[in-house]
Formats: structure tokens, sequence, C-alpha cells
């Protein structure tokens, strides 16, 4: 029985259940993907203490960062979360069950992708999801925004 059971191995997954060890809790995190999206990411400039790095380099540092505390990772899928009447959480991986006081899905996110010529190959290289993360890159050049709402409107603002 664990105190806290996290679902994603992303960079919330890790920070999660590097705050909840320090506080004494029994921790174990379960993602399909370790280090989650951020791996995906050439060029990270703009995560507070490190001036450039790879997606994958701060995914390792957050899960080094986690593992120095008494949690364990453990690899693999999630089929299936349910609570029962005493209140405790059964997460049902493809070999294991873990059994949890609480939980925390943390399993990120993924973009709507253009179905376009050339997407695939400028994926991170020319074409970004963050205009945040991404406009310096970009400063005094000719940029299209593709989406709708607000959402569109806020990152061609930025």
């Amino acid at each position: 029985m664990y105190d806290f059971v996290i679902i994603g191995s992303g960079v919330t997954g890790y920070a999660a259940a590097m705050y909840a060890a320090r506080l004494d809790l029994s921790v174990a995190v379960i993602g399909d993907v370790e280090g989650g999206t951020i791996t995906l990411t050439d060029d990270v400039a703009n995560y507070p203490g490190y001036i450039q790095l790879t997606g994958q380099e701060l995914a390792e540092k957050l899960k080094e960062h986690a593992l120095d505390y008494p949690v364990l990772i453990e690899t693999g899928m999630v089929i299936d979360v349910f609570r029962t009447e005493e209140n405790i959480f059964y997460v049902v991986t493809e070999n294991k069950t873990f059994l949890a006081k609480s939980i925390l899905f943390a399993t990120g996110m993924k973009e709507r992708e253009l179905e376009v010529p050339g997407h695939d190959e400028l994926k991170n290289k020319g074409v970004s999801y963050c205009a945040l993360c991404d406009a310096p890159l970009y400063k005094e050049k000719v940029v299209g925004v593709v989406g709708g709402s607000d959402s569109a409107v806020k990152e061609a603002l930025l």
C-alpha cells in the first residue's frame, strides 16, 4: 500500500514524486513513457536554473532528483483505476496492481497536429506548439499561427 501513486512519469509526475517523498509519503510513479513529452524537445532554454539543455537531459535530471528519495518508478501502461468503498485506490498495470491512499493523474497532453506535408520533418524545427517557449526563436521573422478561438490569438500576440 502506497500513500501516493502518480500515474505519469513526465515533468509533473517526477516533481510530484519528489515533493511527496520529502513529506515522508510512500510514493510510486507509473508511466509508459519515461520523461514524458519534454523528451521530444531538442533545445530547452527556458527552464529556471538551466541556461540550455535537451528535453531528455531535463527529464533525466528530474528523475534523478525524485530518485534521491525512496520513490519507486515503474515503467508500464495503466489499464484500470478504481476505488473501493474503503477509499483504497487500485491502480492496475499490465503486470502489477498498486494499492494507494491517494493518486495523481499526471498524464500530460498531446497536441493536435497539422496534417500537412512537411509537418513531421519540421516538428520542433520550425513547427512549434508553444509560443511562450519558442517565440524568441522566431523574432523578426514571418510566422503563421494555426488554431481556433482565443488560444490562437494569444499565441499570435506572443
